[in-house]
Order: C-alpha cells, then structure tokens, then sequence
C-alpha cells in the first residue's frame, strides 16, 4: 500500500531540509548564528510573500519583495544581499537551476553616519583599562 503524503508537508520538509544545509555552509564561512537565523527568517518571509518555494523563485518575486513600500534603502540592501548569497548557494551546489539575483537591480546601500562614542562611555572605558598601551588607543 502507498503512503499518501501531504503536498505542504513535504514542501516544508524539503524548505527544512535546505535552510539547514545552507546554514551549516553558512557555519562553514564563519558567520554569527544571529545573521545565520536572520537570513534564514527572510527566505521564509519570501516565500510567504510570493507564494512559491525557493526554488522555484524568479527575479520577479524578488524585485517585489526589495520594492515594497516603506522599507528604508538599508533594509532593501540587507534583503537582497541575502538573496544573493542563498541563490549564489544554491546554484554552486546544484539546488537550483539557476540564480534568479543576477537578473535582479542590487539596491544602493546608503552610507551610514559616523556613531562617536560619548565622553562617559570614554572616561568609564579609561577608568578600567589597566594598560598604558590599551589606554594610549582610547
């Protein structure tokens, strides 16, 4: 007898089963469990969004996804890169066919303002540093 099995489940499984190769290729590079699971959140949201399983995904749902109302520049960049580095995954280990991103605008990063630090945050760091090498970089 067949085993009868639910078309959503075993797309899940096979989203699952890809996530988690591409986060220990991620693993691999180095990168911090917090950018491993922010990517993996935004693949899933993508999917929401189109409809369509990751695979299968076109620069069409991508440019959509980028372009959406209300999200700042930085936020598109950030969403897009991560796409880039999926597909470009994706396609080097054989997932995919091809890499929807190279048909797809890269948004503009924009430059980010300087952040100094304040005097207190200074004079606290000054207060507990116990090397005068240490202390001549503050």
């Amino acid at each position: 007898m067949r085993k009868v099995v639910d078309l959503d489940t075993y797309r899940q499984k096979r989203e699952s089963i890809l996530l988690t190769q591409w986060s220990a290729w991620q693993n691999a590079q180095g990168l911090s469990e917090r950018t491993i699971k922010e990517r993996e959140y935004v693949l899933k949201h993508l999917t929401v969004f189109s409809g369509i399983d990751l695979p299968w995904i076109e620069p069409a749902q991508i440019i959509a996804y980028c372009g959406r109302p209300g999200l700042s520049q930085a936020s598109r960049a950030s969403y897009h890169a991560t796409f880039r580095a999926f597909y470009k995954w994706a396609h080097k280990t054989g997932k995919t066919v091809t890499d929807p991103t190279l048909a797809t605008p890269s948004p503009k990063r924009p430059r980010s303002q300087p952040r100094p630090l304040q005097t207190a945050h200074v004079n606290r760091l000054l207060q507990v540093v116990n090397r005068k090498r240490t202390r001549a970089m503050i």
